[in-house]
């Protein structure tokens, strides 16, 4: 069956993840221990938390495929538990998803397409394809990213963490994404790098489930759910897989 929509993921897929995303969590952190008062010692055990080791992001942690809302959670469990102290997780959500929109923002440029994507995207647009993106990064930091690089008006619909919609590997997004462009689930194709998009794309019926090695995962780890696998999404379109 012909292919009418593609779904990507964003980090490790559309763009780079190690690099930025461990400046952020690290910033992140430290801005935490001052704000709340924490012992500099815990900075080690809370970034490992999130899956941060070594200055390395381990592959199928939550920072390689979990939610936003997923980190803060295991950051707010692990400080509470090491340091006994009873913050608010109320105020302290407020003031990390807060922290990390300001971040991501002011990281914005350091960003890396790891693609020519305005190319991708319009020849995806010009052969009728409805276009998505669906990711872990709060809906906010999102579409300022994409709205800098000139990338928001590629997408038809943006799938992102908004605190309420059921993250990856639950198929909401990809059914809301069907319902909006009027296609099948079956008619789409699911791009992305890790375990948890492979997956996405099976329980939701996607007629293809590709991942890329652009990421934090080895081919091992994505062959079990995938029907293809990529060094990038550039081989991907020059595959032919998709038309």
């Amino acid at each position: 069956m012909r292919k009418k929509g593609v779904l990507f993921d964003k980090d490790g897929t559309l763009f780079a993840i190690n690099g930025i995303w461990i400046d952020i969590c690290n910033e992140l952190i430290d801005e935490i221990i001052n704000k709340f008062d924490l012992e500099n010692t815990l900075k080690g055990d809370l970034l490992e938390s999130i899956g941060i080791k070594d200055d390395k992001i381990t592959s199928n942690s939550i920072l390689a495929s979990g939610t936003v809302t997923e980190m803060l959670q295991a950051i707010y469990l692990n400080f509470t538990e090491s340091s006994c102290q009873e913050i608010d997780s109320s105020d302290f959500m407020d003031y990390a998803f807060n922290k990390v929109v300001s971040l991501n923002k002011n990281a914005v440029n350091k960003f890396v397409v790891l693609a020519d994507l305005p190319r991708i995207m319009s020849r995806l647009s010009i052969m009728g394809f409805c276009i998505g993106i669906v990711t872990a990064d709060l809906r906010e930091s999102v579409i300022f990213l994409l709205k800098v690089k000139n990338l928001l008006n590629s997408f038809d619909y943006i799938g992102a963490d908004d605190g309420k919609t059921e993250p990856k590997p639950n198929p909401t997004m990809l059914f809301e994404f069907c319902e909006l462009c009027n296609i099948k689930p079956e008619e789409i194709a699911v791009i992305g790098d890790s375990k948890k998009d492979m997956e996405f794309a099976k329980r939701g019926g996607a007629g293809l489930a590709i991942g890329v090695l652009s990421g934090t995962s080895n081919f091992t780890e994505l062959k079990e759910n995938s029907d293809y696998i990529f060094d990038d999404i550039t081989e991907v379109i020059n595959s032919g897989v998709l038309f």
